[in-house]
């Protein structure tokens, strides 16, 4: 027979296999075991009530804080009435030996829709040579992280009616052991890639590649971007091309193409697509990088105007 705090425990520290837990994703798992009134086909004894609410959630959370099973990712300090308003990890805990877990992982196990991306995509995959001071985290649109929520919890809980009180929180800008985490939500939510030794989870190579191109001052600056496409972009050219036909916008192939084209020599039929695709967008609006003003060099097969300094060399001046 268990007591509720020895299940917990026991769930944790064997079954459990993320390096932090939200108050909501354990919350469940209490709201679980009160349902049940057992764990692994023994039974829990002392539980009186047929549903766990807030102040059991509370209570067993408390427990397992004084014997050192849970500790919080930020301390009382950071203490907030209202959490869910500001983001932070204030309800967030470390499962015990897991307090020197890698702020990427704590992000990643936090919030579950959603990954690394730009500059921390970047030194993920190995392409940049800066070391990011600020952790770049994409989600879906708020809308669409509830419906996926309520999507998977039908799956995994059927029997449960009770989802909207487990929901994990949105992300938020906020901080974690001060680095700064700064949110981008995407429209168009495109799937991550998982690391197979970790939680966490990133944009693929790929889309790392065309989001470089999208949102240059998020990795490094516009030349930056240009070196690490000089660089690395040859290698890794048949997934990028894959990834940016497959979810790019006319500005994202006719920018990737031309670099491929013009800058790093690269020949290939869907590049030729794109390009005789980008002839029929003329106009001011396409630009190298969308962070600059336009600029009166171009390239007139692309029709893209260079608004970049170090590869002006590659189009003419109108």
């Amino acid at each position: 027979m268990y007591l509720i705090e020895e299940a917990l425990t026991s769930w944790l520290l064997n079954e459990y296999k993320k390096p932090v837990i939200t108050k909501e994703d354990i919350s469940l798992q209490i709201y679980i075991l009160y349902l049940k009134k057992e764990y692994n086909g023994e039974k829990i004894y002392q539980i009186r009530k047929s549903k766990a609410g807030a102040n059991e959630f509370e209570n067993n959370i408390s427990k397992l804080l004084r014997s050192g099973v849970l500790s919080r990712v930020e301390d009382n300090e950071n203490y907030h009435a209202y959490p869910h308003l500001i983001g932070g990890f204030y309800e967030v805990f470390f499962v015990k030996g897991n307090d020197g877990a890698p702020e990427n992982d704590i992000v990643c196990s936090t919030y579950p829709y959603g990954y690394l991306s730009y500059l921390s995509a970047m030194d993920w995959h190995n392409i940049t040579d800066k070391i990011p001071k600020i952790i770049h985290f994409t989600t879906c649109r708020s809308e669409q992280w509830k419906n996926k929520y309520y999507l998977d919890f039908k799956k995994e809980h059927p029997d449960i009616d009770e989802a909207k009180q487990f929901m994990p929180r949105f992300p938020r800008n906020t901080e974690i052991n001060g680095v700064k985490i700064v949110v981008t939500q995407e429209t168009n939510y495109v799937e991550p890639m998982k690391s197979r030794n970790s939680q966490v989870r990133v944009s693929s190579i790929g889309k790392t590649f065309m989001d470089m191109t999208r949102r240059p001052d998020y990795c490094g600056g516009e030349e930056h971007v240009l070196e690490s496409f000089i660089e690395h972009g040859k290698k890794y050219a048949p997934l990028i091309i894959k990834e940016v036909d497959r979810f790019g916008r006319h500005i994202d192939k006719a920018r990737i193409g031309f670099i491929f084209d013009k800058i790093i020599g690269i020949d290939n039929k869907k590049i030729d697509e794109w390009k005789q695709d980008s002839s029929k967008y003329r106009g001011s609006s396409k630009v190298l990088s969308p962070k600059s003003p336009f600029s009166p060099f171009y390239d007139d097969e692309w029709f893209i105007s260079i608004n970049v300094d170090m590869v002006k060399s590659y189009g003419k001046r109108n």
